[in-house]
């Protein structure tokens, strides 16, 4: 059996991202070698950072923050920090239509493309020929960013800017949302089960998700009626 491959995981502590890294640990054929969170001045730096902390630690995986401070001028209202400032209000009453979910509210120039050129950059560094990133289905049909074009564009892009030729790969590129809570669920008697209960998706920085933002009404809108008890251990605060 040839030796497994090592992996870096950008780990943002959401669903998308915490199923990428638990779906790589399952696997024979990657060595997961670290988790970067980056805060990049968003709203929910210290949430995602603290459960992402937890995540990693579970899986154990050596966990690092990277701090991209100049970030913070280009972020749109949604994502800056509140400063005592009223939660962003997000209007729409229909939380199933589709102009709730529209992408340019919460766009952030660039983001993906920077943050996965920063873990291919650690992952260069470290030996690694893999990046892990939450890149899905559902996200996809309104981020350009989270596509399957995308990602084999920044591949062809890494295979010159990284001397080693590494690359993103998404483990969870078919799946929505629902489908990742169902594969969680299917992993619950391994050892090392998803912890979802450590996953943090919600934009705000309160000390339990808000509830009502995009990010949250996906999740609460892939969890199913016998998943109540579930859905009450995701929508906690974070305690470590």
């Amino acid at each position: 059996m040839s030796a497994r491959k090592k992996a870096v995981s950008l780990l943002s502590a959401g669903l998308d991202s915490t199923m990428a890294l638990a779906l790589a640990v399952h696997q024979d054929t990657l060595d997961v070698v670290l988790a970067l969170t980056v805060d990049y001045g968003q709203r929910a730096a210290g949430q995602e950072i603290c459960h992402a902390r937890a995540i990693a630690a579970h899986y154990e995986v050596p966990h690092r923050v990277v701090e991209l401070p100049w970030f913070a001028d280009l972020l749109p209202d949604a994502f800056k920090a509140t400063d005592g400032k009223a939660e962003p209000h997000w209007g729409a009453a229909d939380q199933q239509s589709d102009t709730f979910f529209e992408a340019q509210p919460v766009w952030v120039p660039n983001r993906n493309g920077v943050l996965l050129n920063v873990a291919a950059a650690y992952a260069e560094a470290s030996g690694a020929e893999v990046v892990l990133f939450g890149g899905n289905a559902e996200e996809a049909q309104r981020f350009p960013d989270n596509t399957e074009a995308f990602q084999q564009a920044i591949n062809h892009s890494l295979s010159y800017s990284t001397q080693t030729h590494v690359t993103v790969h998404c483990p969870v590129q078919q799946m929505t949302k629902a489908d990742m809570i169902a594969m969680a669920k299917g992993l619950e008697a391994l050892e090392k089960p998803v912890p979802l209960a450590s996953v943090w998706s919600c934009y705000g920085d309160g000390p339990k998700p808000c509830g009502h933002c995009p990010s949250c009404v996906r999740l609460k809108n892939a969890l199913t009626d016998q998943a109540h008890a579930l859905a009450g251990s995701m929508f906690a605060g974070c305690s470590a």
